[in-house]
């Protein structure tokens, strides 16, 4: 976190937020890639289900140019989005409350070190 020079001092909660974030992440990430791999009727995720979940997912559009393109595969006609716009949904509210609990739970533990 101190790469850059300017920096001088980082608070003791910053590298647990950005840990959570990492998490949250990588949750999503991981969840939309096994979706992509239960519609292909597999059991074990592939880099090209999280390719496919990256090209699928607005959010993800950063990472778009470094997943190689021999993984992005064209999407069946039978898969609809009915299903994942739920999930997303549900997705979110559980990533949201969990995140929400989870700050708070750090930010009482931080007061009480003080």
């Amino acid at each position: 976190m101190k790469t850059d020079e300017d920096v001088r001092m980082i608070s003791a909660e910053a590298p647990v937020l950005f840990a959570k974030a990492c998490e949250m992440f990588i949750l999503e990430l991981s969840l939309r890639a096994w979706i992509h791999t239960e519609e292909n009727k597999r059991r074990t995720l592939q880099r090209n289900d999280i390719a496919m979940a990256i090209t699928k997912t607005d959010v993800f559009d950063f990472l778009i140019d470094i997943v190689p393109r021999d993984d992005i595969k064209p999407a069946k006609k039978s898969e609809t989005c009915g299903g994942l716009r739920s999930l997303e949904v549900s997705l979110r509210k559980h990533v949201r409350k969990n995140f929400v609990t989870h700050c708070q739970t750090e930010a009482k533990a931080c007061k009480k070190k003080m």
